[in-house]
């Protein structure tokens, strides 16, 4: 197994173009299956030379994929359903990894995974709970108030405004054992951009949002709200992977770049092979991602489901669709769309990809 992780490790360092990973990078596996969405958390960390990032599946974890990992992740998604992905080996060896010194990063869903709770299933490893385990709070812009100990920990100043949805509001649980984590950052009494139907938000006031500490010899750095998802914000991401870490990261993310074709590629490919060749077909193509359709000049679905293609109902750009397997394919033909570019592999799809942009370029200058 350590010599596939570091076949795969090496991989990556010659398909990220632009990213020269330093010889020391730590080795991250994400987690990549039910319940989570790893676009945005993974392409960030992909982003830093100080980490190599790999994808891998509940049972990959379970048979193995962590000997010799140095950090485990886990992104948004459903708490619950990604203890399930993991299944007994994957829930036990990621208990195991921490406690002999492996690093865990949580956000939203993954923050829940970790928490002492026994209403719903979790990998019981922080000694705090949701203060409503049934509760769907929606979506909001909220307040974090730092605690003196995240101010001085996470390199802030005072209160920030971060983008949340559905993330946990943690409370103390009962003691884990082995366990010793403090209170890095609090919900504010500001709420902002409250999703209608209105969201239950308010009542997060004065319960923890950022948890961290550690797990027998390994840490644990947990974030209920999503800093990662602003580019105002996505320092605070960066400073806890620092605090969790104890390096200083330089992340190379690339600026929009001037001129470039806009990209419409929608998050949550929850398969190792979707992400993978996301990853691919990003690190070997410029242009510039967006999140919306409508600023979109060609779109890039993969292994998309059927709400992919009602966001392009009215798109009139060129549609390529990376499908890795069978319900992808019954995916493509409910859709009714005929003027899909299909493609089966990233190599393909990157390749298709670059010649369709060059040819919306070119129409564009004539």
């Amino acid at each position: 197994m350590k010599k596939l992780f570091a076949a795969c490790a090496a991989g990556l360092i010659l398909a990220a173009a632009g990213v020269e990973k330093a010889p020391d990078a730590l080795k991250v596996v994400f987690y990549c299956d039910q319940g989570v969405g790893v676009d945005l958390v993974g392409r960030l960390m992909d982003d830093c030379p100080e980490f190599i990032v790999t994808f891998a599946s509940g049972k990959e974890i379970g048979d193995g994929a962590l000997n010799g990992a140095d950090m485990v992740v886990h992104s948004g998604g459903g708490g619950e359903t990604q203890f399930f992905g993991l299944g007994e080996k994957g829930v036990a060896a990621e208990r195991e990894f921490i406690k002999k010194g492996g690093l865990y990063h949580g956000t939203c869903a993954g923050a829940f995974l970790v928490l002492e709770e026994t209403r719903r299933k979790r990998n019981q490893m922080v000694p705090f709970k949701p203060d409503d385990p049934e509760l769907y709070r929606g979506g909001a812009t909220v307040e974090l108030d730092f605690t003196e100990a995240g101010l001085v920990a996470m390199g802030q100043k005072g209160p920030r405004m971060v983008r949340y949805h559905g993330g946990p509001a943690m409370i103390p649980g009962k003691p884990v054992e082995g366990a010793d984590m403090k209170v890095f950052a609090y919900y504010g009494k500001k709420m902002e951009k409250i999703e209608k139907p209105k969201a239950d938000v308010h009542g997060m006031t004065g319960k923890a949002a950022i948890i961290a500490g550690t797990f027998g010899k390994g840490k644990i750095f947990i974030c209920g709200p999503h800093p990662e998802s602003g580019r105002r914000t996505q320092d605070i991401f960066y400073k806890g992977l620092e605090w969790l870490t104890g390096r200083k990261l330089h992340p190379s993310h690339k600026k929009r770049i001037a001129g470039a074709p806009n990209v419409y590629a929608p998050m949550g490919h929850n398969t190792p092979e979707g992400a993978r060749m996301l990853q691919k077909v990003w690190h070997s193509t410029d242009y510039n991602r967006v999140l919306s359709p409508a600023k979109g000049d060609v779109a890039l679905l993969i292994n998309p489901k059927k709400k992919h293609f009602k966001e392009l109902k009215d798109f009139k750009g060129p549609v390529i669709v990376l499908s890795t397997h069978t319900d992808t394919a019954a995916e493509i033909k409910v859709s009714g769309r005929a003027d899909l570019i299909v493609v089966s592999s990233a190599a393909e799809a990157s390749a298709k990809l670059k010649e369709t942009l060059a040819k919306r370029k070119a129409d564009k200058t004539k």
